[in-house]
């Protein structure tokens, strides 16, 4: 979210409660569309328009979520499919340091909300999938 507003990106960002949507806009998020009060498709239609949108990035969101939503040149990717997004290893490299040179400059912050005992992953796996989490999760060793 933060990246795309650096490349002057529109950002709408599908929350399931109102302190993420909080959250959500506190990073730069233009739009926070509240999953269990409004209808998903419907409001991304009004903030889109007849163009649709570009991308649909779904990082912790469920699947389909938006996928209805017109757009000629759509791109969904869900965290699964997010690395063969990138394209070749070049490619994700150069990203990569793009991004760790924003995080360096303060452009983009990091925040680790959650931290789990390798022990606990059964937690933390039920933890993310309730859509309890926000942030970065991280597994201490």
């Amino acid at each position: 979210m933060q990246w795309a507003k650096l490349l002057g990106l529109t950002v709408i960002g599908i929350v399931s409660t109102i302190p993420k949507a909080r959250l959500v806009r506190a990073f730069g998020c233009d739009h926070a569309i509240l999953t269990d009060h409004e209808d998903v498709s419907t409001r991304v239609r009004e903030i889109a328009g007849s163009t649709g949108v570009r991308a649909s990035l779904g990082m912790a969101c469920t699947a389909g979520s938006v996928q209805h939503v017109p757009a000629s040149s759509a791109i969904r990717a869900t965290q699964e499919e997010f690395a063969q997004f990138l394209g070749n290893r070049r490619e994700r490299d150069a990203l990569a340091a793009e991004l760790f040179e924003h995080v360096t400059a303060g452009r983009i912050q990091v925040q680790i909300s959650q931290r789990y005992w390798l022990r606990e992953a059964a937690l933390a796996h039920s933890d993310l999938e309730s859509r309890w989490t926000t942030g970065s999760s991280i597994f201490v060793l």
